[in-house]
């Protein structure tokens, strides 16, 4: 979901405040934090796994991980402020701009998930149309098939992003208070219609509520990105509330006292405190196997979120699942990283001879 590059060699000081170009700089980081912390998040999630069975010395270990599906809110908070970047270049085409959006996830989708769908669909199922669905991502959306229902809600964020964009930026791009206005408008508007979702159609909302009550934090990444885009910086005092947010907002979540969309939507306030403390660790931190390694997953990180579900499936399908073994979920992870890795390689280089045969 990422291809800019780490940016450890063009750091600043820590007492020059806050540069909202650093999420930026470490997008690559970012992201690869965000989804190394999914993969390890579903194995709780979707597997039952216990990451502190073994020892209570682990518990802390468990704690942490559980919390793993904010990773999704950071994913699409960074994916509403790079998204700006794409509409900024020169003579951009909307009719463009939507086929290089949808293909950067069509190609990775076909290639991971087509043979398992075709074999399971098609060829079990005998449905054309449930095939058709899920390769376009529009599964989800329909009867709340979650396999891959984060990409499906990235589709509708690439969907409605020239909206977004125009409404937030009309004409000369607006100030920071015109820009903040509009978007708070917008996410009372999209707040307002998924209570009122989940009030008129409980069952419909029930099926897609882990996809729609995310669109509020995609829609503050947007409202980011001009001041991501032209680095402004506010005073490194940032740190505090973002570290006090994070706290309260793990703290509030571990009391189980929200319930409903409310939930799902608060976690929107810890994933961004969280995401403002991931730039401080990645400035204070300078070594760079430390950056390589996050930035590796961060390139791949799309790939890996479908290569590591669709092993989890196969890997549900043995007799080894009722064994709840934390070894056999590091086996699905190497494997999904071989497998993210490879058909990234395969993606690149297909992307790279097309490009040659337009220039020649």
């Amino acid at each position: 979901m990422s291809d800019g590059k780490s940016g450890i060699e063009k750091d600043s000081r820590i007492t020059d405040g806050f540069a909202f170009g650093d999420i930026s700089r470490y997008r690559n980081e970012v992201y690869g934090f965000s989804i190394v912390w999914i993969v390890f998040f579903h194995a709780i999630a979707i597997l039952g796994l216990d990451y502190s069975a073994t020892t209570s010395m682990l518990d802390p270990l468990q704690f942490v991980l559980k919390r793993g599906n904010m990773g999704c809110e950071i994913f699409l908070f960074c994916s509403g402020v790079f998204l700006f970047y794409s509409m900024k270049k020169k003579e951009v085409k909307l009719a463009g701009w939507y086929v290089k959006r949808f293909t950067r996830l069509f190609w990775p989708v076909l290639l991971i998930c087509g043979a398992y769908w075709f074999i399971t669909g098609v060829v079990v199922e005998k449905s054309l149309t449930g095939f058709v669905s899920k390769i376009l991502m529009v599964e989800f959306w329909i009867s709340g098939d979650q396999q891959i229902w984060f990409v499906s809600v990235i589709l509708v964020c690439y969907l409605f992003y020239p909206l977004i964009y125009n409404i937030l930026y009309y004409g000369n791009e607006g100030g920071s208070l015109r820009v903040f206005a509009a978007g708070a408008i917008m996410i009372a508007a999209v707040i307002a219609g998924i209570v009122g979702l989940s009030a008129a159609h409980p069952d419909y909302y029930s099926l897609v509520e882990i996809g729609i009550n995310r669109f509020p934090v995609f829609i503050f990444g947007c409202m980011c990105s001009r001041w991501v885009y032209d680095n402004k910086r506010i005073s490194a005092l940032i740190y505090v509330p973002a570290a006090i947010l994070t706290a309260a907002g793990f703290y509030v979540l571990e009391l189980g006292v929200l319930s409903g969309c409310w939930k799902r939507l608060f976690f929107f306030f810890p994933a961004m405190g969280l995401t403002v403390m991931l730039i401080l660790v990645f400035k204070l931190v300078r070594a760079k196997a430390f950056h390589a390694f996050f930035s590796f997953f961060g390139k791949i990180s799309l790939n890996l979120y479908l290569a590591h579900i669709l092993v989890i499936r196969l890997y549900k399908l043995t007799p080894f699942v009722e064994n709840k073994c934390i070894r056999h979920y590091l086996v699905i992870v190497v494997i999904s990283v071989i497998l993210a890795w490879v058909s990234s390689l395969i993606i690149d280089g297909a992307g790279g001879l097309l490009r040659k045969k337009k220039t020649a």
